[in-house]
């Protein structure tokens, strides 16, 4: 199905631009980028910056949904396969003031939008569908914060659409 393989994808570039390209020990390093919920691995502590990738949005079941945006006679489809991507900062443990909490946030929501803007989508193939990359215009994300004083927690969601062509046969 295109949309594991538009995951794997997008999981690779987002661990490549969160985790491997950034130096140990950077306030900005994620500790976690996965498919799907962490439903605790790795625990809170190694990853107090996690990324979750979603086919679709887990949050508003019904209305993200994958839809077919234009049909060419004979058989060819573009589809709009639609991605949730959930940022979570958890910086009560480690204490950053609130400028330098929010600084992190910023720098993590730049990261995600200019990988999506720029992931190469060359070669996202499965069976008769590739993928054509990110729908312009059709990137939405919000960072907020969580928490009081001394408890500078963030959050940010990111929604997003990959156009696909399908050619049935």
């Amino acid at each position: 199905m295109i949309t594991d393989t538009i995951l794997q994808h997008l999981h690779n570039a987002l661990e490549k631009a969160l985790i491997t390209d950034i130096p140990a020990g950077d306030p900005t390093r994620a500790g976690a980028v996965k498919i799907g919920a962490l439903q605790g691995e790795p625990d809170v502590d190694e990853a107090r910056i996690s990324v979750e990738i979603y086919a679709n949005d887990p949050d508003r079941p019904g209305e993200w949904e994958d839809e077919i945006i234009e049909f060419e006679i004979p058989r060819t489809a573009y589809w709009a396969r639609r991605f949730a991507v959930s940022l979570r900062c958890l910086l009560v443990d480690t204490g950053e003031p609130l400028n330098e909490a929010s600084r992190i946030a910023s720098t993590l929501k730049a990261r995600i939008e200019v990988t999506l803007l720029l992931l190469d989508w060359t070669g996202v193939v499965s069976g008769s569908e590739r993928a054509i990359g990110v729908l312009e215009g059709q990137i939405y994300s919000l960072t907020a914060q969580s928490g009081g004083p001394g408890e500078y927690d963030w959050s940010g969601k990111f929604l997003f659409e990959v156009q696909t062509r399908n050619t049935y046969r």
